[in-house]
């Protein structure tokens, strides 16, 4: 009878860290790195063809190469959701070697939650569009602004752009407030006399920017920058750094006490985007010296 066994593998452009876990037994069977490359990865793999194996990796910059390979070895693999996969709190030690255990771990317990691959065909077309985007992003009228944008989770080179190019000058929203009513994230309100009844968001304003934000707010469900977000961060001043990681932490904290009182999700991420305009908004005015002021 074949031995069933769980692969996590930790992805990077010359390396690979793998765990291997058997099923049903704490221990960890095997760990090693090998470099990324196909013969190397060809090689590990071999050594189990006469086993049953599931694998999984982190969806990132090195893309699905390695997943259309093993898929040709006939080797089941999953592409996992970063900012989907169970976090321990307090746990913010990240090594490779850890974060490729954790991979198989999570994928043994079932709780991968894994992104869609596109086909070669499409995925080349995406590559197409990645690079005219970061062709207009490199344009001097948007480059700082994108740069600083992308330091927050959840905000990469599009979100950015987008924001920029809809805005235009920021500075014509005297508040934080003001920001937030733009987009449609506050209350609406149904007062009458002494009493003042809050319903939901008003969806006044721009709804493709609302909408950007809604999505990005899922990210705050679980916070600690990740080495993607790290590498977006990289060569940027140590004031916006601090400034988009401190608004993290508040909007993870706000996110997990929202959900501790039972709030449904969509209510919990509408007002995690209301937070998170305001902090956009300090951002881009250079508020970033007091995070008080995106409140």
């Amino acid at each position: 009878m074949k031995s069933l066994f769980y692969v996590g593998m930790d992805v990077h452009k010359d390396s690979i860290s793998i765990a291997v876990l058997r099923d049903n037994n704490k221990n960890v069977e095997f760990e090693r790195q090998i470099r990324n490359e196909p013969a190397r990865i060809k090689k590990f793999f071999n050594k189990y063809k006469d086993e049953s194996l599931i694998c999984c990796y982190e969806a990132g910059p090195t893309g699905f190469a390695l997943y259309r390979q093993l898929e040709e070895m006939n080797i089941t693999c999953y592409v996992a959701a970063p900012s989907l996969l169970p976090r321990k709190p307090g746990d913010r030690i990240k090594t490779d070697k850890r974060d490729a255990l954790m991979l198989a771990k999570v994928l043994r317990n079932q709780e991968i939650v894994s992104v869609y691959v596109p086909s070669t065909s499409d995925e080349a077309k995406i590559d197409l569009l990645k690079d005219k985007i970061d062709e207009i992003a490199a344009e001097a009228r948007y480059v700082e602004k994108v740069s600083k944008l992308r330091c927050f989770k959840g905000i990469d080179t599009l979100t950015a752009l987008t924001f920029i190019a809809e805005i235009g000058d920021f500075r014509r929203f005297r508040k934080a407030q003001n920001f937030m009513s733009y987009l449609g994230l506050v209350p609406s309100e149904r007062s009458s006399g002494n009493q003042r009844r809050l319903g939901s968001i008003t969806k006044a304003g721009n709804s493709r920017l609302r909408k950007l934000l809604i999505e990005s707010s899922w990210h705050y469900k679980h916070y600690g920058p990740s080495k993607t977000l790290k590498m977006r961060r990289k060569g940027q001043d140590c004031e916006i750094v601090a400034y988009a990681d401190k608004a993290g932490w508040r909007l993870n904290k706000k996110f997990k006490k929202l959900n501790y009182r039972g709030k449904v999700s969509q209510k919990i991420v509408t007002a995690i985007a209301r937070k998170l305009s305001g902090f956009i908004w300090g951002m881009m005015l250079g508020n970033t010296d007091s995070i008080t002021a995106a409140q």
